[in-house]
């Protein structure tokens, strides 16, 4: 019974460190903000504050909460914050 007692409470331990993990902002700082204008994707945009089309993702992840789950659907007048490198 203790073994099991001291298992929980590692799994508890172990959730609310992955939960604060979640929380903190991985993006703290900012080099742009981005107005999205029609016809623009995420390679676009990434290719024109970072000379290459192949930190899309990373403009993804720090304005998830603006673009939604779907990262292909971006929309005029969306303001992005472009993540300093």
């Amino acid at each position: 019974a203790e073994a099991n007692a001291r298992a929980e409470a590692a799994r508890v331990e172990a959730e609310k460190a992955a939960a604060a993990k979640q929380a903190a902002p991985r993006f703290t700082e900012f080099i742009a903000e981005h107005t999205v204008v029609a016809g623009e994707n995420l390679s676009f945009i990434s290719q024109k504050y970072y000379g290459t089309q192949a930190n899309f993702r990373l403009i993804y992840e720090a304005n998830r909460d603006v673009i939604g789950d779907n990262m292909n659907l971006i929309r005029p007048g969306q303001k992005l914050r472009i993540p300093k490198l």
